[in-house]
C-alpha cells in the first residue's frame, strides 16, 4: 500500500537496502469429518 511505499522509498533515499518477501500464506480453515463435528464447533463459537 502507499504506506509500504513511503517506508521503502524512505529507506532508498537512506540508501538502505530493501528486500521484499510475500508473507506466508494463511493456514487452512478448520475442517470437520462428520455433521456432529461441525455442529460441535459451531457450538463453541
Amino acid at each position: 500500500g502507499d504506506a509500504s511505499r513511503a517506508k521503502v522509498d524512505a529507506a532508498l533515499d537512506l540508501g538502505i537496502s530493501v528486500i521484499l518477501i510475500d508473507p506466508p500464506p494463511p493456514p487452512p480453515p478448520p475442517r470437520a469429518e462428520t455433521v456432529e463435528v461441525a455442529l460441535a464447533w459451531l457450538d463453541r463459537l
